[in-house]
């Protein structure tokens, strides 16, 4: 059974502080045009998307160069639902955590995505990873983490878990919905696939996750 874990992209989707929303207008009209299309604008960071390690870190992989092989595959989900809204430390991955293989990619679920609005509460109560998380990530070599919580709080300017995370040549797949529905499986068969924007840091993606 395949699920999309993927935001639908609309008005009034999920968007990060102070960065443009989604907004689209009609271009071609059936009745004046014969046919119908849409002129969209949008971030690379709308909805469910992929952050590369371009994104903080300066000479390194841009979304267009992220292997398949890191993005589509066996992905290890660690149930995070009983820590809904509170810091996802070191302590709380060690805790639910199996034991990981190098190049591990990793689905990690609190539901916070589903349980709170698209506004500006998101960010003030959602799960974030702690740095001495970060650390864990990195020295667990996993190839890629996706979750459905904020990746990390706001208050620190430095950005410390993405500078980590991303330094380490590790893509970071944000913004997942519906996870529910696998956050019960020990592992899925995940496919993320971000659009291949040349040169850029981050780009929207289509997330479908197959239980096995």
């Amino acid at each position: 059974m395949q699920i999309d874990l993927t935001l639908p992209v609309e008005p009034g989707m999920l968007s990060f502080p102070d960065y443009p929303a989604f907004e689209s207008t009609v271009i071609r009209t059936y009745e004046r045009d014969g046919h119908l299309s849409h002129e969209f604008t949008a971030t690379t960071h709308s909805g469910t998307h992929i952050d590369a390690p371009a994104h903080y870190i300066d000479g390194t992989a841009t979304v267009d160069e992220l292997p398949l092989e890191t993005l589509v595959g066996p992905a290890t989900v660690l149930d995070l639902r009983s820590y809904r809204g509170e810091p996802i430390s070191r302590a709380v991955l060690d805790e639910v955590s199996p034991s990981l293989d190098p190049g591990a990619r990793l689905v990690l679920v609190t539901g916070d995505v589903d349980a709170l609005p698209p506004d500006g509460s998101f960010f003030e109560a959602a799960s974030v990873l702690t740095e001495d998380a970060a650390d864990w990530l990195v020295e667990r070599e996993v190839s890629l983490v996706a979750n459905d919580f904020l990746t990390e709080g706001l208050d620190d300017p430095e950005r410390p878990v993405h500078h980590t995370i991303l330094g380490a040549g590790v893509p970071v797949v944000e913004y997942l919905c519906n996870t529910d529905g696998i956050a019960d499986e020990e592992t899925v068969e995940l496919t993320c696939l971000p659009l291949p924007l040349v040169g850029l840091e981050a780009s929207p993606a289509r997330v479908v996750a197959e239980r096995v």
